[in-house]
């Protein structure tokens, strides 16, 4: 089971933002995507929720060329939370989905909030929540409907730690999923790695994309850094997948933790 995009092609007005880009997610997959900012990785994740009309190129869901009915397969949180939400409260704008589809259910709206730590803002404004709030409502309101694959743009971006670390073990958990991110820790789980550049993707293993941290748009913290001298690619891989796998939004320390893990304190 598979969402591919492939020879994409795209241009606002005259100028072309993809020009021939390839993106694909299996089930039960985590890829991600990184390149400088402005270089089309929205554009890309558009383009791959079937919201865009290419002027070239193929995207198809399991086998099958994509139409509309493959939309509620697809979920797609945008990196302004701004631009997704419009309902009166987080309560109906978690709900609003499931509404569309004739598929209203209180419990699993609740279950939604839940699992992104916001069963306590169900009743307020959206609007008047903080950015990081903001953030986690949209996510909620695509997990709701429990689709097929997911796409986030910078879903980490601005969240304080609590809220970072229940995301990343959200989307790691579920898999099936790309990520745009500038993020290093989203690297380090993934199953595969495309770097945009110049309207067009490559696709790398996570192994090749550490050999060449330096020279890919992501923030490394100083504690990766030090790891990364002193372990080969698939060892830090390893090291940073075995933190992550049980990590918990209680506590995540990121580069520490997995240091003083492997006896090799920053």
């Amino acid at each position: 089971m598979v969402l591919s995009l492939s020879g994409a092609w795209f241009r606002f007005a005259k100028e072309y933002v993809l020009k021939g880009a390839d993106l694909e997610v299996r089930e039960g997959e985590l890829a991600v995507l990184v390149g400088p900012m402005g270089s089309g990785k929205s554009t890309l994740l558009y383009a791959a929720s079937g919201l865009l009309e290419l002027e070239r190129g193929e995207l198809s869901i399991d086998g099958e060329p994509f139409e509309e009915r493959h939309r509620r397969e697809v979920g797609l949180v945008f990196q302004n939370p701004e631009d997704q939400l419009f309902n009166p409260t987080v309560r109906d704008e978690i709900a609003y989905a499931l509404r569309t589809m004739g598929k209203e259910d209180e419990g699993r709206v609740l279950e939604a909030a839940r699992e992104v730590g916001i069963e306590g803002l169900l009743d307020k404004n959206p609007f008047k929540l903080s950015y990081g709030q903001k953030k986690l409502v949209a996510l909620a309101s695509v997990l709701v409907y429990s689709p097929k694959y997911l796409l986030l743009d910078e879903p980490t971006a601005n969240l304080d730690k609590k809220s970072y670390a229940r995301v990343l073990e959200i989307v790691t958990r579920r898999k099936g999923a790309v990520v745009a991110t500038h993020e290093v820790d989203w690297i380090l789980v993934a199953d595969v790695v495309y770097v945009m550049k110049d309207g067009k993707t490559i696709k790398i293993t996570p192994e090749e994309a550490i050999k060449k941290l330096d020279s890919l748009p992501v923030a490394v913290p100083p504690g990766w850094r030090i790891l990364m001298k002193r372990l080969s690619p698939s060892d830090l891989l390893e090291e940073a997948r075995e933190l992550l796998r049980g990590v918990s939004s209680e506590a995540y320390e990121g580069p520490r933790q997995a240091s003083v893990k492997a006896g090799r304190g920053p």
